[in-house]
């Protein structure tokens, strides 16, 4: 397993193998932020855990090869925290991405441009907030039968809100592009939180699905599991580690770490 282990925007240890190369770029008199590049030529799978006790910012690029896969897992505990992704997937190239975070004042933007017949981005991430928290993404199909799926869900607690940005472009002459857009925040407090879901598509071919929601757990949600005995409060518990813990493609070792950020606020 590849894996890489930063503390702020520095980087501590790193293990990659030949598949995957890393470039890191220090902040200087030219660059005020450190970035780190990655060309992925076979398919990897890369595990990478950010800490964070200070402000720190961050660059991240990816670049993925022709016929090349990326199956990427990140775990973020910390706060005051910029990072900016870029993605560029060439022909029959994909990314798979599971996130799952546990920080406050975190303000990120991804950029994915599925730049290769055939190239495909997933992305599935959680996110658990305490403070502002603020997510931007924009996916380009530059390329025909390209595919892109953003799922996007978090949990407010404490001072938290969530702000969620997503667009997804397909201009005209980009045929059989599939896009698939949802997210969803379950509110714990009075705070306000948005979900903005911007679908720009000129190409008629295109198969386009977006949906948004904030708010609690449903009545019935709560209801169901109270009529089996379970008092309100683990219903609640129960409902939300669901909520968290679903849909997560990830093996058993990371399933566990996730596992253990959710019991650590609903045990």
């Amino acid at each position: 397993m590849n894996k890489l282990l930063l503390h702020n925007d520095n980087i501590v240890k790193s293990n990659l193998d030949e598949g995957i190369k890393m470039d890191f770029i220090s902040k200087n008199d030219f660059f005020s932020i450190n970035s780190i590049k990655f060309n992925v030529y076979e398919d990897v799978e890369l595990e990478i855990e950010y800490e964070s006790d200070n402000d720190s910012k961050l660059d991240l690029f990816f670049h993925i090869h022709k016929n090349a896969s990326l199956k990427i897992f990140e775990k973020r505990e910390g706060r005051f925290i910029k990072v900016q992704y870029k993605f560029y997937v060439d022909e029959n190239g994909s990314v798979k991405s599971n996130k799952i975070y546990d920080s406050s004042g975190t303000n990120e933007l991804c950029i994915v441009n599925l730049n290769g017949y055939n190239a495909s981005f997933d992305m599935n991430f959680k996110t658990i907030a305490t403070d502002d928290e603020k997510y931007t993404v924009l996916v380009n199909h530059n390329s025909k039968k390209t595919i892109s799926n953003i799922n996007m869900s978090g949990i407010n607690l404490k001072d938290g809100s969530i702000n969620v940005n997503l667009t997804t472009v397909v201009l005209n002459g980009k045929e059989d592009c599939a896009v698939n857009q949802n997210g969803r925040i379950v509110t714990f407090n009075d705070n306000d939180c948005i979900i903005k879901p911007n679908l720009i598509i000129e190409e008629d071919s295109t198969l386009a699905n977006h949906a948004a929601s904030i708010g609690s757990f449903s009545d019935d949600e709560v209801f169901y599991l109270m009529s089996r005995g379970i008092d309100y409060d683990n219903s609640i518990n129960l409902l939300t580690k669901g909520f968290l813990l679903n849909n997560l493609n990830l093996s058993k070792k990371h399933y566990k770490e996730v596992k253990k950020i959710v019991d650590s606020y609903w045990g």
